[in-house]
């Protein structure tokens, strides 16, 4: 098989997969960054991955801007094969953008959303709170309160985006 065919086969046996639960928990979305043109322009790669599964649903390319988050989630209600009848577990970061995006192309979701807020001193963690936009802490599982599944991601990319700014 080619890699587009194998690609459509795991694509569609994950959304089948997603028809069939009765909740979705999403680790969505986030960004990560490069740089363009021998480090003159900073490109953001936005993310989104299922937790559970580790596959990558949707990415939005752009400036690191409320327009993209907006593009991105957009794209991702355009996709969502499952319909507006599945509950769906959302977890970011404490980007702004994500909140308003989130509310406004979720409307006709369900939707329980959680955000992670990290609070650093001199690049060091120091805190990292939960706080629940929609929805009930109860709604979310051990596993779905954080969003290491896509910081991991993140960190596996990162080497490679590093390449193109040679």
């Amino acid at each position: 098989m080619t890699n587009v065919s194998e690609h459509c086969y795991t694509t569609y046996f994950f959304f089948q997969r997603c028809r069939e639960k009765s909740a979705q928990p999403l680790d969505a979305p986030d960004e990560i960054w490069s740089y363009l043109q021998k480090k003159k322009r900073q490109l953001w790669l936005f993310i989104i991955l299922e937790a559970q599964t580790k596959f990558w649903v949707n990415f939005e390319l752009g400036s690191r801007t409320s327009h993209t988050a907006h593009r991105l989630l957009q794209n991702l209600v355009a996709l969502m094969p499952w319909g507006f009848e599945h509950f769906l577990l959302v977890t970011t970061d404490k980007l702004a953008a994500y909140e308003k995006a989130i509310a406004n192309y979720f409307g006709k979701v369900r939707y329980a959303y959680l955000q992670i807020v990290k609070q650093r001193r001199k690049r060091r963690l120091v805190t990292v709170k939960q706080r629940v936009v929609k929805g009930k802490a109860s709604d979310f599982g051990n596993k779905t309160k954080n969003t290491s599944y896509i910081e991991r991601f993140n960190l596996t990319l990162r080497p490679y985006s590093l390449l193109s700014t040679a």
